[in-house]
């Protein structure tokens, strides 16, 4: 007994030690105390508030005017990049300006006026960065979204949908959940647990409990909800591991679901932990959350977010020699 109250307060030590250390270096390199104006940081939360546009772009039902307090601090995010000097040729603020300027011709179209306040914005902002290519979220056609071909097609191609329509066949769920299961894990452990919810009570639960479903969630068929089993890990260097697995299966799983010509949106699940616990009770498991993905038919034309990539070079760091 003894024994095991040695072992337990040492686990509860050391648990306190990670992750406090892990706490300490999120908050010091995370938004989440703010951001500290450099330009990686300024692209970050300039693209935050941009992805929220061009997402309202694309809903089934757009409402005119949508999202105005974000498109206003979106406006002075990008002043603010401006006049500290930063590079307002970089990838990520272009796309950002050209989804403001899209945003404003959509509404013209409409014969809706716009928020004074967003027009002198972006007008002020187009006076230093006149030659912002004309962009918009690209129409797509389901039978070339689903279109088989080598796995650059599928990965080109790849959209998150937001329009939902029709009825999908359930045992293509099953086949893109068993094609998923190609996905590797740390020591063949194969943690991951997909719950298949259709319409019901437990869908619009989850639903309420997920932030960022709003104008197209409740269009979906079904909920596929990740979950991964924590108890074949073990020792805190394990901590993160239930997430890489679940991520890595989570991917595999989109490019399945898109093989069987499945439409998909996945919806974060940044949860709480009372959230996390609501959903654990209406899932009746122990295991933790990943991952949501809305899925369902489309129809045959829609819009996606264009969600501009940035170039390669941005992303490799180099080092050593290189052959």
């Amino acid at each position: 007994m003894i024994r095991n109250i040695k072992q337990i307060l040492s686990h509860l030590y050391l648990a306190c030690r990670i992750y406090s250390s892990d706490a300490k270096h999120y908050i010091a390199h995370s938004l989440i105390s703010g951001y500290d104006k450099s330009e990686y940081s300024f692209l970050r939360m300039i693209t935050l508030r941009a992805h929220v546009v061009e997402k309202g772009l694309t809903m089934p039902h757009m409402r005119a005017n949508f999202g105005e307090e974000n498109i206003l601090a979106l406006i002075t995010l990008c002043k603010q990049y401006i006049e500290a000097k930063h590079d307002t040729e970089q990838t990520l603020f272009v796309e950002a300006l050209s989804v403001l300027c899209e945003y404003k011709r959509v509404h013209e179209s409409m014969g809706k006026s716009i928020h004074p306040l967003i027009t002198s914005g972006l007008k002020e902002i187009m006076e230093h960065c006149p030659a912002i290519p004309q962009h918009n979220q690209p129409e797509v056609q389901s039978s070339e979204l689903f279109k088989h071909g080598d796995f650059a097609y599928i990965a080109h191609h790849r959209h998150s949908v937001r329009n939902f329509d029709g009825h999908i066949q359930y045992e293509n769920i099953i086949k893109s959940i068993d094609l998923a299961r190609t996905a590797p894990s740390a020591c063949n452990r194969q943690p991951v647990r997909v719950h298949i919810v259709p319409h019901g009570a437990l869908f619009d639960r989850l639903l309420n409990l997920q932030h960022g479903n709003r104008g197209f969630g409740s269009d979906a068929e079904y909920l596929l909800v990740l979950t991964v089993s924590e108890e074949g890990y073990s020792g805190f260097n394990e901590r993160n591991a239930t997430y890489v697995d679940g991520g890595i299966f989570l991917m595999n799983l989109l490019y399945a679901l898109q093989y069987h010509s499945i439409a998909s949106c996945t919806l974060n699940c940044s949860f709480l932990p009372d959230e996390e616990k609501q959903v654990r009770e209406a899932l009746q498991t122990e295991d933790v959350t990943v991952a949501i993905i809305a899925i369902g038919s489309c129809p045959e034309t829609f819009k996606v977010a264009r969600s501009e990539r940035i170039p390669v070079s941005e992303i490799i760091v180099k080092h050593g020699e290189q052959s």
